[in-house]
């Protein structure tokens, strides 16, 4: 036989279709919150992206400096020679594709121009534009004539 106690705690539970409602909004509820906040991912995953290639620009530079200071101010003349000076010997990874950098102007990868004579250089980071065509994000330059360092959208 059931005490009153145990009979309260009967009556005060709710009923399955109430559970199976409330648990139906619970998944509603989360899945509106996961759909609203995807947006919100990809961009953070796009920005996150652009300061890593960024990044691989600053390295890159650095290595180049490095060559410079080694070879009484002469900048590498080509990619081979900058190459030595990277971290682990290679080019780091494209952030938007995942394999190395092959210094190409495509997404994601850099462009290193040697000016004539070995007196400076020319670094460009290339991302997505409009459509998903390829536009260049930074420049980072150095020597005369190498034209100025500039970060955003470059036309």
């Amino acid at each position: 036989m059931l005490r009153t106690r145990e009979l309260i705690l009967l009556k005060n539970f709710p009923a399955r279709d109430d559970l199976v409602l409330a648990a139906g909004a619970v998944v509603l509820t989360a899945a509106l919150l996961l759909l609203a906040g995807l947006p919100l991912l990809n961009r953070l995953e796009a920005r996150a992206r652009l300061v890593a290639l960024k990044s691989n620009a600053a390295t890159v530079q650095l290595a180049a400096e490095s060559f410079a200071r080694q070879h009484l101010g002469r900048y590498p003349r080509s990619v081979s020679e900058l190459t030595a000076y990277l971290p682990g010997g290679k080019p780091p990874a494209n952030p938007l594709e995942g394999g190395p950098m092959t210094f190409t102007r495509k997404p994601g990868d850099l462009t290193y121009t040697p000016l004539e004579g070995g007196d400076g250089y020319r670094i460009e980071a290339w991302s997505f534009g409009k459509g998903r065509q390829c536009r260049r994000v930074l420049t980072l330059a150095a020597g005369p004539g190498a034209g100025r360092s500039t970060e955003g959208v470059v036309p």
